[in-house]
């Protein structure tokens, strides 16, 4: 992934503007995916967007402050304007067609003209959250591979652009993977076999709470009162759609890797209604961290600690009865710095 890189030599030699270089970008992956069904688009983004090294690149080159550096120390270099401006175009050219491949393939997965809240929300948290535009922050794997890949196929002096810090263990993400979600896939069926009539009471309850979206249009905790619409939200969905989710989650990770955190934590869910009759749930769980427990007993900075977990099911009703299943892997993401 890391060497998936456009050739825009010729681009960059007409001096457009970062803005023409996107569109190029985007107009070529439109062409490469317009093929994809909505389901291969579906799966196709969520494989991207659970991917480790995904998640570092937005990291790292999505950052505005990101840029702003490798500019400043590109100046006092006293490298000339339009090289700092080719040299920035280079280090984060693998980033942009990122962006472009997943802003499409959200599009065609959701049928839409336009990405949705909930990669919007993915690209702001890893993009804008904590140690964006750091390569401090990087996981040291990442770091070297990047590094070297900008040196020996970008032509870069490192030096130039002051990316010769070494990462740094207490800032940069831990990413685990549940191996034996049991008690998720337990979960799903007990939680399934409650569904009834009416709506669920955790629902109800999480709905004034958490952030609930139908279709892209957001149904809760809106600005303005008056557009919460908590019909929306099929009966059945409901009781999947709440905090008795995550609780399920939060057991398998205790089971796996004997850690427990202790925070803070934000809600959303996605519900998203899908071509084939069936439905697709992104429920996305975000924490500041104060502890983790059975990772050490200290406290943690809440500014420099979060965690983030997703968990993408697939809903289906047939003859009455309602079920939903695991559709892709259970990460769960965290980063624990001590005060």
């Amino acid at each position: 992934m890391l060497r998936a890189q456009f050739d825009l030599a010729d681009v960059d030699k007409q001096k457009l503007g970062a803005d023409d270089k996107s569109g190029y970008q985007q107009h070529i992956v439109s062409e490469l995916t317009q093929g994809l069904s909505q389901t291969q688009a579906s799966d196709l983004l969520n494989s991207i967007l659970n991917h480790p090294t995904s998640k570092e690149l937005v990291q790292l080159l999505n950052s505005p402050g990101f840029k702003m550096q490798v500019m400043d120390d590109l100046e006092q270099a006293d490298i000339p304007h339009e090289e700092q401006l080719l040299t920035l175009t280079k280090l984060c050219r693998t980033e942009t067609l990122l962006d472009a491949l997943i802003t499409e393939l959200d599009k065609r997965a959701h049928g839409s003209d336009k990405a949705s809240q909930r990669l919007n929300d993915w690209v702001s948290y890893y993009g804008q959250g904590i140690g964006a535009g750091e390569i401090s922050a990087s996981d040291p794997e990442f770091a070297s591979a990047f590094l070297t890949m900008q040196a020996n196929d970008n032509h870069l002096n490192l030096d130039d652009c002051g990316l010769t810090q070494e990462p740094v263990a207490a800032q940069t993400k831990q990413y685990v993977t549940l191996t034996n979600p049991t008690a998720v896939t337990n979960a799903l069926k007990e939680i399934a076999a409650k569904v009834d009539e009416k709506r669920s009471e955790q629902f109800e309850k999480d709905f004034d709470r958490a952030t609930y979206l139908v279709d892209g249009a957001q149904i809760s905790r809106n600005e303005d009162s008056t557009l919460d619409d908590i019909s929306k939200m099929p009966t059945g969905v409901s009781y999947f759609a709440n905090q008795e989710l995550f609780a399920s989650v939060l057991i398998s990770l205790m089971n796996e890797q004997g850690i427990t955190p202790i925070g803070d934590p934000t809600s959303t869910f996605n519900l998203y209604n899908k071509e084939d009759g069936t439905m697709e749930l992104h429920a996305q769980l975000d924490m500041q961290l104060k502890m983790m427990i059975g990772l050490n007993e200290e406290p943690l900075d809440p500014d420099k600690s979060s965690l983030h977990l997703e968990v993408n099911l697939t809903i289906a009703a047939h003859n009455s009865q309602i079920d939903a299943k695991l559709n892709g892997p259970i990460n769960v993401d965290y980063r624990a710095a001590p005060l």
